[in-house]
């Protein structure tokens, strides 16, 4: 067994004010609930020691109109049952050392006039836009003054406004154009509206919370307009396939991924009519049986008034949108092998000077399909590729259109398509890096919610998922985000919902955590271990220092030193079979001790305890640690408790 070496140098951190790993926790514990599904006092409790042994360091929250308005006296009154286990929730978390972030309000810009699914207003829909905004703006600020001020929750320390706000749900408000300007006037007017109530310096602003995106479009474009008003800005996306192990993957390379029937990428491009065009796709399959795997693979020229961006494949019943009857070729699913093959197909544009260039997937079975490499179009018998991007190197060509704001021609349109690299850790840097560019100096980014879904979608109590989640962890934290939000900390009960689909909703218990909701078990989800080596014993504080482990794909790592000399070093194994390591540090740790804590996939038997990981003995780090990591094993050495 060869030996990695790995290396980290500790005369330059990635980041020098890491806060801590956060993670989407709905203050809902106590809520009144119509089919009464309300956790005691006692599951309350031990909702809240459950987030203090993970170890996060700030929690999410939804934060509802949970106060109510009395018309007569002008005035917010708190005391109700809602508002008050709210409180509770946040008072609880103070106890705990654990920081606040509200969401406030959840749609834009129906939480500014009441017209989304989160609050209604009767008439909200008619409302002046001036008289919305400022209610919403007086909701907030006074929500504030009564936690942190009269209820003393110190803990409230950011406030996150609404949530994935680019696609303008439920409209856009009267008198504005696009949701980016509904966004920025409301994140100025809370500004406004805290500052004159003397409360600004109390609470950090952060958004745009805009998600999912490789783009980061909105941030770009809300950045500049509002970089007087935001502290920390954000974006998010959720990794949905990944490589594996013998995808023959370059690493850090970059692949389009289909996993499921339907999925496509295309991109418009201007070319001369009546002329032969030559497009090579270079493709391979991944299969679990070969003799049962069925449909196709189609690429070639489509209309380019037909531009696709509906989850099915236009074909068999539905009206073809190829650009005529042979300007697309169709591959059976079985000729995919797991080795790279070119296809190539000529069509002649015809009349036409604008085409969809497109390559369709409909491989029927779950969890086989194709990867895609690289498209070249080119003029027949000339070199030149006349696409975009036909690498997919470059993140920004990648892009998903949301509703009608976002048409973006020219670049790569994908649905159901992933954009993904050799390995998942590079996923979450470059969309980072992506982000990040857009980021006024002196600001600060969060990577403001991440996980994992797709295939893994029913399997997050899979012990392997959890590898593939603290992988994600340990990625942001090396990627020069500030801090990370994963959704979500537990799966929660909301109260007075019934919603039930494929997003991990079972009447109205969203089960996207690592434990289940109390009510149905107190035996946590593996990934409850996992979460908890990198969130607790990582640390996270103001003046902690990350550091990235470099240099020894498949294995990748973190380091976490804070001003007070607590030491978190992380290391993941993400593929299968036993990796012998080898971790050089260019500067002494002075012979810090450090207890040893194994999270392993193979052998990890959850209990109702829930109690973190033991140390598996201690170590002496100076300037190396040599080590065997078990496959998709998950090793942190700290010294924090």
């Amino acid at each position: 067994m060869s030996k990695y070496i790995l290396n980290a140098d500790l005369n330059n951190p990635v980041h020098s004010n890491f806060v801590g790993n956060a993670a989407v926790f709905h203050g809902y514990a106590g809520m009144n609930d119509d089919a009464g599904r309300v956790y005691t006092e006692e599951q309350c409790v031990l909702e809240a020691d459950r987030a203090a042994e993970v170890g996060v360091k700030i929690a999410r929250t939804m934060y509802r109109r949970y106060a109510e308005f009395n018309e007569e006296t002008g005035k917010w009154n708190f005391d109700t049952q809602s508002m008050n286990c709210f409180t509770r929730f946040c008072e609880r978390l103070k106890e705990r050392n654990i920081d606040v972030a509200i969401q406030a309000g959840w749609c834009n810009p129906g939480d500014i006039n009441g017209t989304g699914w989160n609050d209604k207003i009767p008439g909200g829909a008619e409302m002046d836009p001036n008289e919305a905004m400022d209610k919403y703006v007086e909701w907030m600020v006074e929500s504030l003054k009564y936690l942190i001020i009269e209820k003393g929750l110190t803990n409230v320390k950011y406030v996150l406004i609404f949530t994935e706000p680019q696609g303008g749900l439920c409209g856009v408000l009267k008198g504005y154009t696009h949701p980016y300007d509904t966004w920025c006037a409301a994140t100025e007017a809370i500004h406004n509206g805290l500052v004159k109530a003397n409360l600004r310096h109390l609470v950090k602003i952060v958004g745009p919370n805009e998600g999912s995106t490789t783009r980061s479009d909105m941030l770009k474009a809300v950045a500049p307009r509002t970089k007087d008003y935001v502290d920390i800005f954000s974006s998010h996306n959720y990794l949905v396939a990944w490589a594996t192990e013998d995808s023959g993957f370059e690493n850090g390379e970059a692949n389009i991924v289909f996993t499921c029937a339907g999925a496509r990428i295309q991109q418009s491009v201007m070319l001369e009519p009546n002329t032969d065009y030559e497009v090579t796709v270079t493709l391979k399959g991944f299969a679990k049986n070969n003799d049962t795997i069925s449909g196709s693979v189609s690429f070639g020229a489509f209309h380019p008034s037909k531009f696709e961006h509906k989850n099915y494949i236009s074909a068999g019943s539905y009206i073809t949108t190829r650009l005529n009857a042979r300007s697309t070729k169709m591959i059976d699913a079985v000729e995919l092998t797991n080795d790279w093959q070119d296809f190539t197909h000529t069509f002649n544009t015809g009349d036409f000077n604008e085409i969809c260039v497109g390559i369709f997937s409909d491989i029927k079975q779950m969890e086989m399909g194709a990867y895609l490499k690289k498209v070249v179009l080119t003029k027949k018998g000339e070199g030149e590729n006349l696409l975009n991007d036909g690498d997919f190197s470059n993140p920004r060509a990648y892009h998903k259109r949301y509703k009608n704001f976002d048409l973006v021609k020219w670049d790569w349109l994908a649905m159901a398509a992933e954009y993904i690299a050799s390995n998942s850790y590079h996923d979450w840097h470059r969309w980072v890096n992506t982000a990040m560019q857009f980021v006024p100096e002196g600001k600060e980014f969060w990577f403001d919610e991440y996980n994992i879904n797709g295939l893994f979608f029913d399997k997050h109590s899979d012990p392997y998922f959890a590898t593939q989640l603290a992988t994600a962890t340990l990625s942001l934290m090396t990627s020069g985000s500030q801090s990370s939000i994963m959704w979500t900390l537990f799966d929660q009960q909301w109260p007075n919902n019934h919603s039930a689909n494929r997003d991990c909703w079972y009447d109205g218990d969203h089960r996207w955590g690592v434990m289940p909701n109390l009510m149905r078990s107190t035996i946590p989800y593996p990934s409850f271990y996992s979460t908890g080596l990198v969130f607790r014993y990582m640390g996270g504080s103001e003046g902690t220092k990350v550091y990235e482990i470099k240099d020894g794909e498949p294995i990748f790592g973190a380091i976490t030193i804070s001003p007070e000399g607590k030491i978190g070093i992380a290391v993941v194994n993400t593929f299968d079979g036993e990796r012998e390591i080898e971790l050089n540090l260019n500067e002494s740790l002075g012979g810090v001790k450090l207890q040893k804590r194994v999270y392993d996939p193979a052998t990890i038997v959850p209990d109702e305890n829930a109690k973190q990981l033991a140390p598996v003995g201690e170590i002496t780090v100076d300037n190396k640690i040599s080590d065997t990591l078990p496959p998709y094993a998950l090793v942190v050495y700290s010294n924090i408790d």
